[in-house]
C-alpha cells in the first residue's frame, strides 16, 4: 500500500513538467515566467517538509498519508481545469503540500536502526 501511495503522489507531483511547452504556448508564457511558476512548486515543498513533519507527529503518518492523497488529487483537478497563471500556481502549491506529506508519512516508516 505505502508503495503503491508514493508511485500515485510522484506521478502526480511531475506530471505538470512534461506539459509545461504546451502552457507555454496556450497561454504565452515566457520561459522565464514559466521557471518561476515551477519554482514555487521548491518553496511550497520546503514549507511542507518543515511543517508535515510535527503534524504527522501529532496526528499519525497513516492519517498525513491518507491526507496526502486527497490533497494530491485536489490538485491534480486543479491541473486538468487550469487556466491560467494564477490555478497553475496554486495547482503547484497544493501538490507540493501533497508531497511534502508523503515524505512526512514516510519517515515514520524507515527502519529504526537506519533512520
Amino acid at each position: 500500500m505505502l508503495v503503491c501511495t508514493n508511485v500515485v503522489l510522484m506521478a502526480t507531483a511531475s506530471a505538470p513538467s512534461p506539459i509545461s511547452p504546451l502552457y507555454r504556448e496556450r497561454w504565452g508564457l515566457s520561459v522565464t515566467m514559466l521557471t518561476v511558476i515551477f519554482a514555487v512548486y521548491a518553496v511550497g515543498l520546503l514549507g511542507a517538509l518543515l511543517t508535515d513533519g510535527s503534524l504527522s507527529d501529532y496526528l499519525s503518518s497513516r492519517r498525513v498519508l491518507v491526507a496526502a492523497l486527497l490533497v494530491a488529487a485536489a490538485g491534480t483537478a486543479v491541473f486538468w481545469t487550469a487556466d491560467g497563471v494564477v490555478s497553475l500556481v496554486i495547482a503547484l502549491v497544493v501538490q507540493s503540500i501533497a508531497t511534502g506529506g508523503l515524505a512526512a508519512g514516510l519517515v515514520e516508516f524507515s527502519p529504526k536502526q537506519r533512520p
